[in-house]
């Protein structure tokens, strides 16, 4: 028995995960040249600055697997389809709307 390899399953999830994460990165990225974390008054329990992006990282690639995953079983319809991207749309702009 040989194991077929299903090049349009792997490319389903290297797009769903590369869109959040690179997205995010974007985001990061812009947001970093207005605030400096450091420079905030933070309560005492705060984790580092460290430490955020390495978690927003974890988070979008678990996004973009569970949208890979409910793709790859072709259980996508517009609602599902509607509630990703209205989140990851919200999450992307955040800073924006929060300011």
């Amino acid at each position: 028995m040989s194991a077929t390899i299903n090049w349009k399953k792997i490319k389903n999830y290297i797009v769903a995960v590369l869109v959040p994460v690179v997205l995010g990165a974007i985001v990061g990225f812009v947001t970093s040249m207005f605030m400096d974390y450091d420079m905030l008054e933070k309560p005492v329990l705060s984790p580092p600055g460290a430490v955020f992006p390495i978690v927003w990282s974890i988070l979008y690639i678990l996004m973009g697997v569970s949208y890979g995953m409910l793709k790859n079983q072709n259980k996508l319809d517009f609602d599902v389809m509607a509630v990703y991207y209205g989140q990851l749309i919200v999450n992307l702009f955040w800073y924006i709307l929060n300011r």
